[in-house]
C-alpha cells in the first residue's frame, strides 16, 4: 500500500512539474493506493487555487473532484490518525495535515509519497525515513515489482 498526499494528487489533474510521475503512480498502482479523508478537502482548495489563479479551468476542477475518489482503494478516516499526527506535528514543529499523511502511512506499514520537500526533510530528520518518499524519487514500476514479487 502506497499513501498519496494533496500534493501528488493534485498533480494527476494540473499540468504542472513532475505530472508525468504522479500520473505514473496511477498507472502502475493496480488497486494498492490509499489516503486519508482529509485528501479530498485539501486536493479540493489546491484545485480552487488553480481555478483563480487560471491555470485550470472550473469543469477541470470538477471532473478532477468527480474522479479523485476512484483512484483509491483505501481511504482512512482521518480521525483514527489524530493522536499519532499530533505527535508527529509536535515533533516536527509542522502543520498538522502533512502529518496526517505521515501518520496513516506509519499505522498501514506503509510508505507515504509526498512532492513536499521541506516537509519530508523535517520527518527524516525525525526518524521516518522509511515512511516517506519524494515523489521525484518514487519509482512505481520498481515498487510493483517488489511487491509482486
Amino acid at each position: 500500500m502506497v499513501i498519496i498526499d494533496a500534493s501528488v494528487a493534485v498533480k494527476w489533474y494540473v499540468g504542472e512539474a513532475l505530472h508525468p510521475e504522479a500520473r505514473e503512480i496511477l498507472a502502475y498502482a493496480d488497486d494498492l493506493l490509499a489516503a486519508p479523508d482529509i485528501i479530498f478537502t485539501e486536493v479540493a482548495n489546491a484545485l480552487r487555487r488553480k481555478v483563480a489563479e487560471g491555470t485550470a479551468t472550473r469543469e477541470q476542477a470538477l471532473d478532477a473532484l468527480d474522479d479523485l475518489p476512484r483512484c483509491f482503494s483505501r481511504i482512512v478516516s482521518s480521525d483514527r490518525t489524530l493522536r499519532v499526527a499530533f505527535d508527529i506535528a509536535l515533533d516536527l514543529g509542522h502543520p498538522f495535515p502533512d502529518c496526517v499523511y505521515l501518520a496513516c502511512a506509519i499505522m498501514n506499514d506503509a510508505k507515504s509519497v509526498t512532492d513536499d520537500r521541506k516537509f519530508l526533510e523535517k520527518a527524516v530528520v525525525n526518524g521516518h525515513r522509511s515512511r516517506i518518499v519524494l515523489l521525484a524519487d518514487y519509482k512505481p514500476r520498481e515498487r510493483r515489482d517488489e511487491i509482486e514479487g
